[in-house]
């Protein structure tokens, strides 16, 4: 099995701070996927309700096919199946994916291959209802918080103990919380997890011909795509930043 695809590989976070974290601290407005259409669906650049709803349809089946791709891949007691299920995963994405204008078409197969690399362990804790889509000057962005949850089940254990623990040392307030956080990241990193445990997964969606298609990826830790960006490591993966020459988002071989 690829060591990518496993769930102790935190290379990603290691080279993040190096990349571009996510453009834009424009005045974002929310909207639910079940937004009602107010405008005309043509008006693709500042896109009304039913095309946020649109877009968000869009990315979910991204988010989908992300997931079977890394289960595909996982798959190792039938190599026909695993071949099939991937293709199959990889020719959805094929089609849920643009390049920007001007992008070269013979490097969007290269492009998308780094994408389940880089939320590989998350891909099990993506739900529609923890999804927003978010218009921001004349970009959408899709975002989603996701956990492993094998990483959140024993993260809230050792929450859970280390906070009894220091109460019956007598720790209170802020002494507690600043022992029980060094104490936490610390007996994550020995298991193998990191901190924080969720990510937020951002997809750039963009109007191609009528339909929505995801151009951009970005990975952050669990905050909002528009509060200082700066201050945490993120992967962003897109055509003309150089993914493929970063050893961060690259599957480990």
């Amino acid at each position: 099995m690829n060591r990518w695809l496993s769930t102790g590989s935190f290379a990603w976070l290691v080279a993040a701070g190096c990349l571009l974290a996510l453009a834009g601290s424009a005045r974002a407005q929310v909207a639910s996927p079940a937004t009602e259409p107010t405008a005309s669906a043509t008006q693709a650049a500042q896109p009304a309700g039913e095309q946020l709803k649109l877009a968000g349809d869009a990315a979910w089946a991204v988010f989908q096919t992300l997931r079977d791709y890394v289960h595909a891949a996982q798959m190792t007691d039938d190599p026909q199946q695993r071949a099939k299920a991937l293709a199959d995963a990889q020719k959805r994405l094929g089609e849920e994916v643009s390049l920007r204008p001007g992008g070269d078409p013979e490097s969007l197969s290269t492009y998308v291959s780094l994408w389940p690399a880089v939320v590989a362990r998350y891909v099990d804790g993506f739900q529609r209802d923890r999804m927003k889509v978010i218009q921001a000057g004349q970009q959408v962005m899709v975002i989603i918080v996701a956990a492993n949850p094998d990483d959140q089940k024993v993260h809230d254990q050792l929450l859970q103990e280390l906070t009894k623990s220091l109460q019956d040392q007598g720790h209170t307030g802020e002494d507690l919380t600043t022992l029980r956080d060094v104490r936490l990241r610390r007996e994550l990193a020995q298991q193998g997890i990191g901190y924080p445990v969720a990510a937020t997964i951002v997809l750039n969606m963009r109007n191609v011909n009528g339909q929505w298609k995801a151009t951009e990826l970005d990975l952050r830790p669990p905050h909002g795509p528009t509060s200082q960006p700066g201050r945490r490591p993120s992967i962003r993966v897109r055509p003309g930043v150089g993914p493929a020459n970063n050893p961060a988002t690259q599957p480990a071989q």
